[in-house]
């Protein structure tokens, strides 16, 4: 009997406050060494608007609720955020609501991107962002955000 495997699209975006908090509320230096710096962030319930979801720059708990938190490691290379090593939410054999993903810094909970469905889906086993998964492309800092 073949795996089963279904994957799931994450389309993360950079907080509003991304720019204006690079290398203070979160470092770019923490993403050249292999240490678990950032986590990601598994929620139910969310507002659909990301400033909806934030008190200032980090998680709002009386608007979200979260269901599992990943510590992980980023990458930053040739202008990119990626995942450094697999990050793995282990659900085991329950089914979880899943309505969105935050990633933050571990040590100022600053959230530095999400992936806010509009509808909660059902997941279960595992969620998976796999090694050298591209979260961001910083292409031209000039124009960005503003």
């Amino acid at each position: 009997m073949a795996d089963l495997y279904e994957g799931y699209i994450f389309d993360f975006q950079r907080s509003p406050r991304f720019f204006t908090d690079w290398n203070v509320n979160f470092k770019i230096s923490n993403m050249g060494v292999d240490s678990n710096n950032f986590q990601i962030v598994f929620c139910d319930v969310a507002p659909t608007n990301i400033n909806d979801c934030l008190d200032g720059y980090q998680l709002d708990a009386d608007k979200i609720n979260i269901m599992a938190v990943v510590d992980c490691s980023l990458n930053y290379k040739d202008e990119i955020i990626s995942v450094r090593n697999d990050a793995v939410w282990n659900i085991g054999t329950d089914v979880e609501s899943l309505k969105a993903i935050f990633i933050r810094d571990k040590l100022t909970g600053f959230v530095m991107g999400y992936s806010i469905n509009n509808i909660p889906f059902e997941v279960t086993n595992e969620v998976l962002l796999e090694k050298d998964t591209i979260l961001w492309s910083i292409q031209d800092w000039s124009v960005a955000d503003g």
